[in-house]
């Protein structure tokens, strides 16, 4: 482990030179812009906490080394209200304008962000190459920490000067704990002196390697921002007018030959026919409840993050990015369909008029988003799926996950059309997510349930399978508990 420390040590500090931290020290920018570089770390920064919360810890540590990363995960904790702190600082919400769906599109679809989402996506889905052995997760969770300490290097001096100016302190990017921390002290504990073999370390020095490259996509992505708005004086927009895709009439299903993988679809359909059961869609439906445009609003903030954060999901995770053939070829294509259904879904959330509706600030939406404890159910199901994909090495278990996801929206969708259609009686508007109009089949119709599985595979698909309707019972019952309790408005988020 010694080897693989001094190895993090000599990339990170090549990351050192990288012209991110020469612009954060020398731009001739006014230091307080140089620090609105933030809002483009956000969609890393707020869902550092989910790393340290489901990927980095072990449950139930066995040993020592999985206590340590346990020590060290939950120093990462406190990164969303520091954050938070910072954005209010230097007052980011007067600056922005902008509202709850300005901040779903640029935590999920902004091109600006897009460097930071991957690597998001790419830290959720760690588990799965380091395969749960604590000197590997040691390895790629010290190359984090190495690489964040040569970021908040760059900008404490800067913060610290701007503090020195305004009164006012900036806890995450003026930190000087963790612009000078070193190794954690867990680490330097546990692992100094650990031996590994020779294919282990390699293995470590290939999973840090992967973080630090990332990193260094990620300075280069924090630099295009810096001088694209900050050092313009400039902020960015949601644009206008997104057309969503698919929208059009619900395509037929062509009807299945007896299935191949008969216990796999029985599971399928047993859950999802168990799924369709759940009260909350009795409620969708009902003409007691609230006004259909209302019920939608009571709901939709809660499922903001799961429907919005499929794109990523389908951009990022899902797809085979090595693998050729037919079946890789047909998941990449009806993942990148389905992707777009997220900006078909702030489409509806436009018409519904939500932002109005909830008059939350893009400060109180991230908080809400990322600190209130009601929203972690949600977050932990994406976190989840990551994980899921990236354990699955076959294409073709990868669709079963795919279509496992899309089964269990479908009593979801089915409830949903019926408000979202009279809404668009009583508006004349149009609500083509909501209302069913983007619903995409797989390539291959469905060809795919027909390629026989292996005895692995089948096991891998029904754990999957169990997973993502155990997710979802979980999220409907938790909306069932508070569909009948007003969301909070602006100031309660």
């Amino acid at each position: 482990m010694d080897e693989v420390f001094r190895h993090v040590d000599a990339r990170s500090a090549e990351l050192a030179g990288h012209p991110l931290v020469t612009w954060m020290k020398n731009a001739p920018v006014p230091p307080t812009r140089r620090l609105l570089i933030l809002p483009v770390l956000a969609p890393l920064a707020m869902a550092y906490r989910d790393i340290c919360t489901w990927v980095l810890p072990y449950p139930s540590p066995h040993d020592d080394l999985q206590a340590a990363i346990n020590v060290r995960a939950a120093g990462g904790l406190p990164h969303c209200t520091q954050y938070l702190a910072d954005w209010d600082a230097l007052g980011l919400d007067d600056q922005l304008g902008w509202r709850f769906g300005d901040l779903m599109w640029w935590l999920f679809l902004a091109p600006e962000t897009e460097a930071m989402r991957r690597a998001r996506t790419q830290l959720l889905a760690m588990p799965a190459a380091d395969g749960g052995d604590p000197l590997l997760r040691c390895a790629w969770s010290d190359a984090i920490d190495a690489c964040s300490a040569v970021f908040f290097r760059a900008t404490a001096p800067v913060a610290g000067q701007v503090a020195r100016n305004t009164g006012l302190q900036y806890r995450y990017l003026g930190s000087r704990q963790r612009a000078l921390a070193g190794r954690h002290p867990a680490y330097a504990a546990a692992f100094t002196g650990y031996r590994l073999t020779a294919s282990g370390r390699a293995q470590a020095v290939a999973l840090a390697d992967a973080v630090i490259d990332t990193f260094e996509g990620l300075f280069s992505c924090v630099l295009e921002y810096g001088t694209a708005y900050p050092a313009a004086g400039q902020v960015p927009h949601r644009p206008a007018g997104v057309t969503p895709a698919g929208a059009g009439s619900l395509p037929r299903r062509s009807p299945q030959a007896r299935p191949v993988n008969a216990a796999i679809q029985g599971l399928l359909y047993e859950w999802r026919a168990h799924t369709a059961q759940h009260p909350l869609y009795e409620w969708l439906r009902s003409s007691q409840a609230p006004a259909a445009a209302g019920r939608l609003a009571l709901l939709l903030p809660e499922w903001a993050m799961s429907i919005v954060g499929y794109h990523d999901l389908c951009t990022f995770a899902l797809p085979c990015q090595q693998e050729t053939g037919t079946a890789a070829a047909d998941l990449n294509s009806w993942a990148g369909k389905l992707s777009g259904h997220s900006a078909a879904f702030l489409a509806d959330w436009d018409a519904l008029g939500l932002d109005g509706r909830l008059g939350w600030t893009a400060s109180q939406a991230l908080h809400w988003l990322y600190v209130d404890p009601r929203m972690d159910a949600y977050r932990r199901t994406m976190a989840k799926a990551v994980r899921m994909a990236a354990g699955c090495v076959s294409p073709l278990a990868r669709m079963w996950l795919l279509e496992a996801l899309e089964a269990s929206g479908q009593a979801w969708f089915a409830a949903a059309m019926e408000p979202a259609a009279e809404v668009e009686r009583d508006t004349a508007g149009h609500l083509n997510y909501l209302a069913g109009r983007c619903e995409i089949t797989s390539p291959d119709n469905g060809r795919f349930r027909q390629q026989r599985l292996t005895p692995r595979e089948c096991e891998q698909v029904a754990d999957m399978i169990a997973q993502v309707f155990d997710c979802m019972n979980r999220q409907l019952d938790l909306s069932m508990a508070r569909v009948q309790r007003p969301m909070p408005r602006a100031g309660g988020a």
